[in-house]
């Protein structure tokens, strides 16, 4: 029923197969942070941002979407879900509602993980649009998160869906 996408970008940045960029025909824009790297990644439908790495994790943001007829919180919940059965020492620190720039409505899910061995904070932007639902998936080690977290809410106030 729910969400296998999100999960597999989760495992995807976890085991470091992203090591650098995200838009390319996705009906949605947004503005990445200044310096990443945009790179194809195999398996992804659309590009990623990569920014430098820290403590043995490559920064990065990357987009998926799904058609999912449910409302938002709805697919937010199922994600949180298969997040905690694919990764059992998941910790959601917090959720709540985020407002793009332009007044895209959507909600925020930040999460820690000790995955292997290493800290891993994952903050991750949904948006939806009719039945096709986008998150966007900033991951950063965790030692890192107070300083990317700005930057990552930065390019998604910019997130938007083209007219």
């Amino acid at each position: 029923m729910v969400v296998r996408r999100f999960t597999w970008s989760l495992l995807l940045v976890g085991f470091g197969l992203l090591s650098a960029g995200c838009i390319k025909d996705g009906g949605f824009t947004f503005t990445p942070p200044k310096g990443w790297q945009e790179k194809e990644i195999p398996g992804l439908k659309y590009k990623a941002y990569i920014g430098p790495p820290s403590h043995s994790l490559v920064s990065n943001i990357n987009v998926l979407d799904e058609t999912f007829s449910g409302s938002l919180s709805e697919y937010i919940d199922g994600n949180a879900a298969s997040l905690k059965k694919v990764f059992p020492n998941i910790k959601e620190v917090r959720r709540h509602a985020f407002t793009t720039a332009s007044g895209l409505q959507g909600m925020k899910l930040v999460t820690n993980n000790n995955f292997q061995g290493r800290n891993l904070r994952q903050t991750a932007y949904f948006f939806a649009n009719g039945n096709k639902k986008y998150v966007a998936t900033c991951s950063c080690a965790g030692e890192d998160a107070r300083r990317l977290d700005p930057v990552f809410d930065a390019a998604m106030e910019t997130f938007q869906f083209n007219k």
